[in-house]
């Protein structure tokens, strides 16, 4: 009777202990269905898996970076709770830090709802290309501010008309166009509403009302023009008024000529007398 019992606990140990020989490298391999981790997916030794850290850093499983290719979606600290993210085999797709700044050197960028409702950056901004088209600063449309609150700076932006806009200190918003460049010795100011212009080159400075030039000034004359298209011309030689038909009054090297409207009578002045419709009076 005791053999037979002994038997008994003999072939019951010798099973139990197969079956955990059997399992035995799922659990040290980490295999086991185990609660401890809610994998989202696992494919090439990549995880995708949302953690919350409430407290301590050290709760966040570093050994799961068996392959240095580990990805991690979103990273979600508790407010108020410093975390170091030092190490490079990690990508961090979104890092969350409520109302805080993020500190880089000596700059800090931070969240502002009093006056700018956006990004500050306490520091410089310097763009800089070092890989192909880089190193600019995009404004897009629609992006125009509403009103310069703490009266201490000026805006940039780019509204829905395609205008690159200014809005200085007193919330005073100004239409900044430029046409030309360097290259071709060429710049104009252009109105608001995009009817007048002032050209400004190396030689010229022309005004244009929108109709006519109204100022003409070249390195050989200046011409000022009325609003109906009279003008008055001055240059090295001669000063001349013409209404815009024909010359009204003319004053040169060789004499001076005085016209009636119609051109029909004139006076002529120079160095051999005093000539009215063509004869000579003195």
């Amino acid at each position: 009777m005791w053999l037979k019992k002994n038997l008994v606990f003999t072939l019951i140990f010798i099973f139990s202990f197969s079956i955990i020989s059997a399992q035995l490298p799922n659990l040290i391999n980490g295999n086991s269905n185990l609660p401890s981790l809610d994998v989202a997916s696992l494919s090439n030794n990549t995880y995708n898996v949302n953690y919350t850290i409430i407290n301590n850093i050290n709760e966040f499983d570093q050994s799961l970076n068996t392959t240095n290719n580990v990805q991690f979606q979103n990273l979600t600290p508790t407010l108020n709770d410093t975390y170091s993210l030092g190490s490079p085999e990690f990508v961090w797709k979104d890092l969350y830090l409520g109302d805080n700044s993020l500190h880089l050197g000596k700059s800090k960028i931070s969240y502002s709802v009093a006056d700018d409702d956006g990004i500050m950056l306490d520091g410089s901004i310097h763009l800089e290309a070092l890989d192909g088209v880089s190193g600019n600063l995009a404004l897009h449309e629609g992006t125009e501010p509403l009103t310069c609150v703490s009266n201490d700076g000026g805006r940039l932006w780019y509204n829905l008309n395609n205008d690159l806009m200014w809005q200085d200190k007193n919330s005073v918003s100004k239409r900044v166009l430029l046409e030309g460049g360097i290259m071709n010795n060429s710049d104009k100011i252009t109105s608001p509403n995009e009817l007048k212009n002032l050209t400004l080159t190396n030689s010229d400075l022309v005004y244009y009302d929108g109709t006519r030039d109204r100022i003409d000034v070249t390195a050989v004359h200046s011409k000022f023009f009325s609003p109906d298209g009279d003008y008055t011309l001055l240059d090295d030689s001669q000063y001349l008024y013409n209404d815009g038909t024909r010359n009204r009054l003319e004053i040169n090297a060789n004499g001076g000529m005085l016209a009636s409207q119609n051109g029909a009578h004139s006076l002529i002045v120079d160095n051999t007398g005093v000539f009215a419709d063509g004869s000579e009076i003195v």
